[in-house]
């Protein structure tokens, strides 16, 4: 039988449009995903 993991999926989402970031990271947190932003590269490389 598979294990399942207690541990939540990750997702990354990196958009500028804050629009966009904000509506994929409430559904996805939803559906029980732990949820990081980044507007850009930049950002992308602070949060990793």
């Amino acid at each position: 039988m598979p294990q399942t993991s207690t541990r939540p999926n990750k997702v990354l989402i990196v958009d500028d449009d804050v629009r966009i970031r904000d509506l994929l990271r409430r559904y996805l947190m939803q559906e029980g995903f732990e949820v990081m932003l980044a507007e850009d590269g930049k950002a992308l490389n602070r949060v990793l």
